[in-house]
């Protein structure tokens, strides 16, 4: 084959080229996005949409600051803001700001906002909520138990329970984007309207 006629058929090789790589770029995201949700995910889980419309799991964890512990029975009468996260997670670190933001918002509205650390580095956790300024109570999971009872397939996770004490609705992955507040803010209002 001449010179001439491998450099016209070049820009096609090289288009499928292209196209390929970019196939595989996609499914070795979506299998790297795919594995870190399992990897979070205690086995034997069920959803936490598996929890709608039933009484949220009783909890009593350990402070991450070390002040003692935490029990979510004494939120009963109010809203609660229930979010699993972790220090190394990244869509906890993009949503982490938005939550403290919409805490200050609507936590004198009568919602609480619980944060729960799960599967990391005390050290880690602490230092993770002193960069993001975070000043709602934060607690420790100290195994996959919290998880399994709350349905945590993966982080971050945001449970939102309605002062009746019943699980209102859950979102599987972290409020970022261009529409997370306003996404957020829509559960909270229904959630405050809710018995």
């Amino acid at each position: 084959m001449s010179w001439r006629r491998r450099m016209r058929r070049a820009p096609v090789l090289w288009s499928a080229a292209v196209g390929a790589a970019t196939g595989l770029l996609v499914v070795a995201v979506w299998a790297g996005v795919d594995w870190a949700l399992r990897a979070t995910r205690p086995a034997g889980t069920p959803p936490a949409s598996s929890l709608l419309g039933k009484p949220a799991p009783d909890l009593v964890l350990r402070r991450l600051d070390g002040s003692g512990t935490l029990d979510l029975r004494s939120f009963r009468g109010r809203p609660l803001v229930i979010n699993f996260w972790a220090s190394w997670c990244g869509p906890c670190q993009a949503e982490t700001p938005l939550l403290v933001r919409i805490s200050k918002i609507y936590g004198p509205r009568g919602v609480a906002f619980v944060g729960v650390d799960a599967q990391d580095e005390p050290n880690a956790a602490r230092g993770f909520a002193l960069r993001y300024h975070v000043d709602y109570p934060l607690v420790i999971a100290p195994d996959d138990r919290p998880l399994r009872m709350y349905g945590i397939i993966g982080l971050p996770t945001t449970v939102f329970v309605g002062a009746d004490g019943v699980v209102h609705d859950a979102e599987i992955g972290g409020f970022v984007g261009p529409d997370a507040a306003h996404a957020l803010s829509a559960r909270l209002d229904k959630l405050l309207q809710s018995p």
